[in-house]
């Protein structure tokens, strides 16, 4: 899968799972389910293997920005356990949407 492929494979998972519009994903608006969405799509996107540059530019954010969500959202997985679950359903839901066993850049078995 293409880092363009895998990035709007995140946003598309993304904004169905929390209802956000995928132009809201990487718009200005703050408020709290469009700010959660996309940041569960950055990381998504990242964790997939895209650039974080890429991913700041879809997500209309910079590099450092992405990467600061990626480690905000890492901590928060282990800490809470419905940020856990939530984050394990979007990515069982990214490698059924990608078709490919090699979504998180996994073998194939």
């Amino acid at each position: 899968m293409s880092e363009d492929d895998a990035i709007q494979n995140a946003i598309d998972v993304v904004s169905a799972f929390f209802d956000v519009s995928s132009e809201d994903m990487a718009s200005e608006r703050r408020s709290r389910s469009v700010h959660r969405a996309r940041c569960f799509g950055i990381y998504l996107a990242h964790i997939a293997g895209a650039d974080a540059q890429e991913i700041g530019r879809r997500f209309g954010r910079d590099q450092n920005m992405v990467l600061a969500i990626c480690r905000a959202i890492r901590n928060e997985v282990s800490r809470d356990q419905e940020q856990a679950r939530q984050l394990s359903v979007l990515i069982d839901a990214c490698a059924s949407a990608s078709e490919s066993r090699n979504w998180l850049n996994r073998p194939t078995t």
